[in-house]
């Protein structure tokens, strides 16, 4: 999968996204774990959706590559006070979390 150059925060849905504009959630957390593996972690890493991202090595810095990333794809950033421990602990919790705040911008 390649990697997504800069967003749409307005205009078409990008593809792949349903009707009302908003990625199904296999398709950001499908997404989200080709970034990580891509980008972040070490060459052969298996990510699974319950994998716990800390146990990983991701650290607060690879976490807001992840929220830059997220922002260049989807078109909108994830605000500061959603990044609770619950919601970046997989990429499952990360992508529900990502879920809602692009689907109210759709």
């Amino acid at each position: 999968m390649g990697r997504p150059r800069g967003g749409q925060a307005r205009g078409p849905a990008p593809a792949g996204c349903t009707e009302q504009g908003t990625p199904p959630m296999d398709d950001i957390q499908r997404t989200l774990r080709a970034f990580l593996v891509d980008e972040l972690l070490d060459p052969g890493v298996s990510l699974s959706a319950d994998a716990e991202l800390a146990a990983l090595g991701v650290d607060s810095f690879a976490l807001m590559e992840v929220l830059l990333f997220v922002e260049r794809r989807w078109g909108v950033p994830v605000p500061m006070d959603r990044l609770t421990p619950e919601n970046t602990r997989t990429v499952a919790s990360l992508a529900a979390c990502i879920a809602e705040v692009v689907a109210p911008a759709a």
